[in-house]
């Protein structure tokens, strides 16, 4: 049971941190390229920019979608969640083992 609760706890982390990294990504918009993209790992929203003025070179963040009109790709929204989650799932086991090897056997009180 406490595995289960680690994986949601783990796939719940994933969510938010690849739901928030577009609110601090930048993008650069040129004059032959007027979308700005965000998402990390892989991009997964973008925007029109075109109604900007100059319509570039400049460097911004998200905008407000009523404004801009913005695109969601949800098949790359989910690999980002899939990629963050087997990221975090690898530095917790990889913490759990080592603590497991660092300290022995111990004593544990009985019930």
């Amino acid at each position: 049971m406490r595995w289960t609760w680690a994986l949601a706890g783990i796939f719940l982390v994933a969510v938010g941190a690849v739901l928030m990294a577009p609110a601090f990504g930048t993008s650069t918009i040129t004059d032959t390229r007027a979308t700005a993209d965000f998402g990390f790992p892989l991009t997964w929203v973008e925007q029109d920019m075109s109604e900007l003025e100059p319509p570039g070179p400049m460097e911004t963040g998200p905008r407000s979608p009523w404004e801009y009109p913005t695109d969601v790709d949800y098949a790359a929204l989910g690999l980002n969640v899939l990629i963050a989650a087997a990221v975090g799932g690898v530095l917790t086991g990889s913490f759990v083992v080592w603590n497991r090897r660092r300290s022995p056997t111990r004593d544990w009180p009985q019930d």
